[in-house]
């Protein structure tokens, strides 16, 4: 357990740059959402992240990695990624915001509202022909045909740091946590 709790405080001390700078980035795009106590558990706090853009904690992450990829490349047409939820309508709110396109890839049997929702906020679906087995190989070929930027839903640093900031805003928040 104790050697655990060291990994973690050494990965978090590795990241507090990137944690900050994320925090910085997306802070007029997210909300910050409140940290609430329980009468259950007097140690258990709850942020809830439906209150969020979008309603999740995705927004944080698809904010962050959409203005960090316009920092470092101002000419990029759009971006590009696959999912059939939460970082589908995440990414597209946060292209839009920023002024970019946005592809996302959605498996044929997603949720309609969710395929609706992620339209709604701007992006281009792609459903036919992209299955929950196939999405990857044929993001693959989409990105060769468009040279869309991937935004990754999940392996890709910008969306980890952004995503972080949940925790970095509990932190803050909270003296008490880890006691």
């Amino acid at each position: 357990m104790a050697e655990r709790e060291a990994q973690q405080t050494t990965y978090l001390e590795r990241h507090l740059p990137e944690l900050a700078a994320a925090a910085e980035r997306v802070r007029p795009y997210v909300r910050r959402t409140p940290l609430l106590t329980t009468d259950l558990d007097r140690r258990l706090r709850l942020k809830p992240e439906c209150f969020q853009l979008t309603g999740s904690f995705k927004a944080r992450g698809a904010f962050n990695a959409v203005l960090a990829l316009k920092e470092r490349e101002p000419q990029v047409r759009g971006v590009i990624t696959v999912s059939s939820g939460n970082h589908a309508q995440a990414l597209a709110l946060a292209a839009r915001t920023a002024g970019l396109d946005a592809l996302v890839l959605i498996p044929e049997d997603a949720n309609p509202a969710k395929v609706a929702a992620t339209r709604a906020y701007g992006a281009e679906v792609m459903q036919q022909g992209v299955t929950f087995e196939n999405r990857e190989a044929r993001l693959r070929e989409v990105m060769a045909e468009t040279r869309l930027t991937l935004v990754h839903p999940f392996d890709n640093w910008d969306i980890i740091h952004g995503q972080g900031t949940a925790a970095r805003e509990l932190l803050e928040d909270d003296g008490e946590v880890g006691t």
